[in-house]
């Protein structure tokens, strides 16, 4: 947000119903205040918000866990608008305070427009229609997966069985012959298995997810 304190019109639209955060020092600012008002500010006087104690003072960007003191923009705004008038510059030096330090440009140094406002969490589709009809086509597929490896098995033992038969070996080293060759299937098709199912298991990477964003927006001054 950038603040023109030369002009009043676009400075008095910017902050209209925002909220900024109450630091130590806009708190230390505001507090001299409170006994030179006139009285037509008798009504937003006790709106202030005490100052923050240093434990209650959160990290940027901790509003999440922490409650932030705020005050209303509006009232920043009438304020710093009346020490610009004659009564406000008159009251202010008698005070011994320095009427630029009420300026709007002086006031929002280092707070955050509307530190209270937060994102709503985000919440993962769980309503999702074709969810069950994926599933139920992916168990089917496990199935299927699981039937071609049992029979790759047994036909790779038949076959070697078969082979060893022709070649003239004795049944004794034909079983063994068939039950090495189906073994070293199985571990195969294992493996294969393994690698598929880990592979569905996976989620796509097709849809990102949004990082959390702050909880409060910086507020950046520029004076021309």
């Amino acid at each position: 947000m950038v603040v023109d304190d030369k002009n009043s019109n676009n400075v008095d639209h910017v902050g209209v119903g925002a909220n900024i955060s109450l630091t130590r020092d806009l708190a230390d600012r505001l507090e001299p205040l409170k006994r030179i008002l006139p009285t037509h500010f008798s009504a937003l006087i006790p709106s202030l918000p005490p100052p923050p104690s240093p434990s209650s003072t959160a990290a940027p960007g901790d509003f999440a866990t922490t409650s932030t003191p705020v005050v209303p923009y509006s009232l920043l705004y009438s304020i710093s608008k009346w020490t610009r008038t004659v009564e406000g510059t008159a009251a202010l030096s008698a005070n011994s305070l320095n009427p630029r330090s009420y300026e709007m440009v002086s006031l929002l140094a280092g707070t955050i427009t509307s530190p209270d406002r937060k994102f709503p969490a985000h919440k993962p589709e769980t309503n999702d229609p074709l969810a069950d009809a994926r599933r139920e086509i992916a168990d089917k597929k496990a199935v299927v997966t699981l039937v071609n490896a049992l029979l790759s098995i047994v036909g790779s033992g038949a076959a070697t069985w078969y082979a060893a038969g022709v070649a003239g070996w004795r049944n004794e080293w034909r079983t063994l012959l068939s039950l090495l060759f189906a073994l070293l299937v199985a571990i195969a098709e294992g493996v294969l298995f393994i690698l598929w199912n880990s592979r569905r298991s996976k989620p796509k990477g097709g849809r990102l997810r949004r990082k959390p964003r702050a909880q409060g927006v910086d507020v950046k001054l520029k004076v021309e």
